[in-house]
């Protein structure tokens, strides 16, 4: 006899429950995790400095 599994379990893979995986996807979108690495600039980054430096 073989096991399927509920089919919520199914849609939840590789995380136990959609709960751990709503967990989960919450933690990288409020960058509580990260991928080490050098610092990325983004785009508009240049732009701010040039504002906050100040002039000579």
């Amino acid at each position: 006899m073989s096991s399927t599994g509920d089919s919520s379990e199914k849609t939840a893979f590789p995380f136990c429950s959609a709960r751990c995986r709503a967990i989960d996807l919450g933690r990288w979108l409020s960058e509580t995790y990260r991928i080490p690495g050098p610092p990325v600039e983004h785009e508009d980054e240049p732009a701010r400095r040039a504002e906050e430096e100040p002039e000579s």
